[in-house]
């Protein structure tokens, strides 16, 4: 859609707007104009009759500007509702009598009452959705817990091998899928790094960090911070980046000092 802009008024009241496309907006159908108008033209009596009276001269420069703006608003408007989806039957009402220069009666389309009522009912069942769902989020969190359990029993099972790791791999990366907490990330990034698999476990830590400012919020009691840096040294050590490392190490002293 090319862009609007303010024209013409006939002496209809009919405004023109738009560049290469126009709509008219009949304005004088609009409650709101005539009344603008009525302003106006009573302002300009005033200064006609009175024309040292400053109050008057300023009232009809006050209706003028209120009309200006009015007609600015109408455009503005106007490109507002073609750039937004309008999907309610409501909606689609009000636009249709917006579009006509019915400004009043787009307004009462919209029974703010109906719309009200309608917010309530969402908003309800918005809640009963969330508590249902609060539910699913317990049961996964209760899944992950079973699927860890499982992890490390696996461990324990050494008859099977180098393919117990295998498994408890699978199971740790699965009970993350269910419920995805900093203490699961920080754990499964623990098990990489005793698996001297440092690259899976640095991308873990990096991961957990994102998790942080949620986590302190409503948990004082563990030091992530120190917990992630820490860590971090001590893989950065692993992989000789001693320069990193060294970072890593002062950051977690810092957040062992900050924490006690």
């Amino acid at each position: 859609m090319t862009g609007i802009s303010v024209g013409d008024i006939t002496t209809d009241g009919i405004v023109c707007v738009g560049r290469e496309n126009f709509i008219t907006q009949n304005i004088y159908k609009s409650a709101d104009y005539k009344i603008l108008l009525l302003g106006r033209e009573k302002a300009k009596k005033n200064v006609e009759k009175y024309p040292d009276d400053a109050d008057f001269k300023k009232e009809l420069l006050d209706s003028e500007n209120e009309l200006v703006c009015f007609e600015k608003d109408v455009v503005d408007i106007y490109n507002e509702i073609n750039k937004i989806n309008i999907n309610s039957e409501r909606a689609k009402i009000a636009k249709d009598f917006f579009e006509k220069g019915l400004f009043n009666e787009a307004r009462e389309s919209l029974n703010t009452d109906d719309i009200l009522k309608e917010q309530s009912k969402l908003l309800n069942a918005k809640l009963l959705n969330y508590e249902k769902l609060k539910l699913i989020d317990e049961q996964l969190e209760d899944n992950a817990t079973e699927l860890d359990l499982k992890a490390k029993l696996t461990l324990l099972d050494y008859e099977r091998g180098e393919e117990r790791i295998t498994a408890a791999t699978t199971l740790y990366n699965e009970a993350l899928k269910s419920s995805k907490t900093i203490q699961r990330i920080i754990s499964l990034a623990y098990f990489y790094m005793s698996m001297s698999s440092y690259k899976k476990a640095k991308a873990l830590y990096l991961e957990a960090e994102g998790y942080l400012c949620e986590v302190k919020e409503y948990n004082k009691k563990i030091n992530y911070e120190f917990i992630l840096t820490f860590n971090m040294a001590i893989i950065n050590e692993m992989e000789k980046d001693f320069d990193a490392a060294k970072v890593n190490y002062l950051e977690s002293l810092e957040f062992l000092k900050n924490f006690l």
